[in-house]
C-alpha cells in the first residue's frame, strides 16, 4: 500500500449530508473531469472485472456503515464518503479502484477527490448499488446473501 506524502485536500465539499453538497451527472462533467475516472455500468464492470482476481482491483463502498449493512456488492470494502478523507491511505493508488454508493454520485465524488490525490485508474459504477440490484446481480449483506 502506498504511503501519503501528498497533504489532504478538504472533501467539505463533496461529503453527503450536508447541505453544499454538489450533486454531478454524468452529463454535466466537463471533459477535465471526464478524464479523472471512468464510468461503467453494471455490464461494463462485469465484462472488465469479473473475471480478473479481486486481489487485482479494489471495490470500495462509500455508502454510510446502515446502507452498507443492508446490501452490497460481494467483496466490496466499506470506506463511507464520511470517513473518506481520514482512511484515503487504506487505497491502494496501484491497483484500480473502482467506487460504488447508491446511484453514481457520492462514488463519483470520491473517484474526483482520490484523483485531485493523483490517483489513477478510477472507475464509478454509474447505476450504483440500486442499479446492481435493479439488473438482479448478487449481493451480499442484509439477514443473507442474494443470488
Amino acid at each position: 500500500m502506498a504511503t501519503r506524502t501528498r497533504p489532504l485536500v478538504p472533501i467539505a465539499p463533496i461529503l453527503p449530508r450536508y447541505p453544499n453538497l454538489a450533486i454531478i451527472r454524468a452529463s454535466d462533467r466537463t471533459s477535465r473531469e471526464a478524464a479523472m475516472y471512468t464510468d461503467l455500468s453494471s455490464d461494463q464492470y462485469r465484462q472488465q472485472f469479473a473475471s480478473r482476481d479481486q486481489s487485482d482491483y479494489q471495490l470500495i463502498d462509500v455508502r454510510e456503515d446502515d446502507e452498507y449493512a443492508e446490501a452490497h456488492l460481494p467483496g466490496a470494502v466499506n470506506i463511507p464518503l464520511s470517513e473518506f478523507m481520514a482512511r484515503v491511505d487504506e487505497i491502494d493508488e496501484d491497483r484500480p479502484a473502482l467506487l460504488v454508493c447508491n446511484t453514481g454520485v457520492r462514488s463519483s465524488q470520491a473517484a474526483m477527490y482520490l484523483a485531485s490525490l493523483g490517483y489513477e485508474q478510477l472507475y464509478n459504477l454509474e447505476d450504483g448499488t440500486k442499479g446492481w440490484l435493479r439488473d438482479g446481480l448478487p449481493v451480499e449483506g442484509g439477514e443473507e446473501t442474494s443470488q
